[in-house]
């Protein structure tokens, strides 16, 4: 996508990115809750009910309310996926074009 896009602050590209990576794992779109509870456990915790008011409504489907559900899901909408790491080829998809090349190793050659 272009450079128009929106700009996510480290909290929330942390939780979209969670939930493109549940989605991506599972085929189905994550709980809140679920959500909740791996964003709460590890090194950096994170109140994922505070950072899903402030996701602007171009990136989530539904915005800030499934706070409100634990059994609500949450999915993202195509702005919300490009926003993704990893998600070129879905954009693509979606989008019916080609993906962008992968990037080569590089190649150690050696003098003969």
């Amino acid at each position: 996508m272009a450079d128009d896009r929106v700009r996510l602050e480290r909290d929330q590209q942390r939780l979209v990115q969670a939930v493109y990576d549940s989605y991506r794992g599972t085929g189905n779109w994550p709980t809140f809750d679920n959500i909740d509870r791996q964003l709460d456990r590890g090194r950096w915790p994170l109140d994922a009910g505070k950072v899903l008011r402030d996701i602007p409504d171009s990136i989530l489907i539904p915005s800030p309310f499934a706070a409100t559900n634990p059994d609500q899901p949450l999915k993202l909408k195509l702005e919300g996926i490009a926003a993704c790491k990893g998600s070129d080829e879905d954009v693509s998809l979606f989008l019916d074009r080609e993906p962008p090349p992968r990037p080569r190793k590089p190649q150690l050659t050696y003098p003969a």
